[in-house]
């Protein structure tokens, strides 16, 4: 049996009578580092799942993410007004990047699926439960593995293309 790493996430800012704490992430230097644990990663398996509003920007915007560079990155996912980017390896793949509009000051959720049978990997991505289609570049290259923090709000541990 495969190891099986899930991630869900829920952020945007709620306001509302009685609305309790929330983050605000204004795009330039705020984020959530999660220590690294064993949990946080899988280099065949991994889902990620997050709820989202973002402000308009044609910049990248990162949901999240877990290393320092492209090049040790262990998986990003990433979102701007016309694309979606998802990483589980250095900058050659595998990734899957593809066109589609995300309406800003709009809820969506968005899903990234990675799995990876006999050396190859497959990512797939559904926003607002559709399937954006499109294929995996770099199948065969491989997955990567590190023990960086995960980070909510920034593509990597140093902090990086901030969500708004």
């Amino acid at each position: 049996m495969g190891k099986y790493c899930i991630i869900s996430i829920l952020f945007g800012v709620i306001y509302g009578q009685g609305a309790g704490d929330a983050i605000d992430f204004d795009g330039s230097n705020d984020y959530i580092s999660i220590t690294d644990d064993a949990s946080l990663t899988s280099t065949s398996v991994i889902t990620i799942s997050a709820w989202f509003k973002k402000e308009s920007d044609a910049n990248w915007m990162s949901i999240v993410g877990k290393g320092t560079s492209d090049t040790d990155e262990e998986y990003v996912l990433m979102v701007k007004d016309d694309q979606v980017y998802f990483d589980v390896g250095d900058g050659y793949g595998p990734y899957i990047q593809r066109s589609v509009t995300i309406d800003p000051e709009t809820w969506h959720h968005i899903t990234a699926v990675h799995t990876r049978n006999s050396g190859v990997s497959a990512l797939k991505v559904y926003l607002n439960g559709v399937d954006i289609g499109g294929s995996t570049v770099g199948s065969s290259r491989t997955a990567n593995d590190n023990d960086y923090p995960a980070t909510i709000g920034s593509r990597a541990s140093s902090g990086s293309l901030y969500f708004e």
